[in-house]
């Protein structure tokens, strides 16, 4: 998140690329705890949104390990109904 967050820190920072080598897990992960922390969207909604955009991402452990970082990116944890203690086994 350190380099994320440095590249979008100055003005007109431009696309950043981020890629793991399938470009499913790691990826999607990284992804979405941007998006929860820059937009302060729940990682059950972001799974489901970046499942439908790129099928077969963050599958497993990495869905578990979203779902667990959620109390330290959201702001309003009512705004996640799970505020981050959420068990993610059932979507396996």
């Amino acid at each position: 998140m350190k380099i994320v967050d440095e590249h979008f820190s100055v003005p007109n920072p431009g696309a950043i690329g981020i890629h793991c080598k399938a470009g499913l897990g790691r990826t999607g992960t990284l992804i979405g705890l941007w998006a929860m922390k820059t937009y302060q969207i729940p990682a059950d909604a972001f799974i489901g949104w970046i499942r439908i955009a790129r099928p077969g991402s963050i599958l497993g452990p990495q869905q578990k390990y979203l779902g667990s970082q959620e109390y330290k990116y959201l702001k309003n944890h009512q705004s996640s109904p799970r505020g981050g203690n959420y068990n993610y086994a059932h979507l396996e």
